[in-house]
């Protein structure tokens, strides 16, 4: 009768396991996206002495590495990722002082309504995320077939959204980079710091 019983459970633990399968993939590309997206936010903008910089990276690494993803979403959406209103060109702070200072602040303007939906776009990843982590198991009854079907279509639909959150932001992080490299070029080129005037 156990031996029974244990046979006749082993679609529901099959269907159980394949859930946490789900689950734990949905889980590794979040973070996997959480890791670019702290590169990218951490690199966004640098500024002070020259002789610092490298210091100055350490830091905001560092900064970012203990933010939530909501935290981190913030921080690209007020930083690297802009609309196009006229008020979105702010002027870099600056130091005053005796030591030479500089500043370098990359971003991607959008229209409005682009940067509106990309905003609303990563707030619902966030929600996602969330749900995953904290009420997942309250919304399924993995304790039947059923739930466990149902929570597994559910995964594979969040794991696609994950995935092109993902796609996306390495397609931002590729352009920065390249830019980067296109500045450093720019700025170490013989003649860049000459006065032509």
């Amino acid at each position: 009768m156990h031996q029974a019983d244990a046979k006749a459970r082993e679609p529901l633990h099959a269907a159980q396991r394949e859930v946490q399968r789900k689950l734990g993939g949905c889980m590794i590309h979040i973070q996997q996206y959480e890791i670019q997206l702290k590169a990218l936010v951490a690199r966004q903008e640098i500024a002070g002495p020259p002789a610092h910089f490298n210091r100055i990276l350490a830091r905001n690494i560092a900064t970012t590495s203990t933010r939530t993803l909501g935290q981190l979403i913030g921080d690209l959406t007020n930083g690297y990722l802009q609309s196009s209103r006229p008020d979105s060109h702010e002027a870099a702070t600056t130091a005053v002082g005796d030591e030479p200072w500089f500043s370098l602040r990359f971003h991607m303007e959008m229209s409005s309504e682009a940067y509106e939906a990309i905003c609303q776009q990563l707030s619902g990843l966030v929600t996602l995320r969330n749900g995953l982590v904290h009420h997942f198991i309250e919304r399924f009854n993995l304790m039947s077939e059923a739930g466990c079907t149902e929570a597994q279509a559910y995964l594979d639909d969040c794991y696609k959204t994950i995935d092109a959150h993902f796609v996306a932001l390495k397609a931002w992080a590729a352009t920065a980079d390249e830019v980067r490299t296109e500045v450093a070029a720019r700025i170490t080129a013989p003649g860049f710091w000459k006065d032509d005037a």
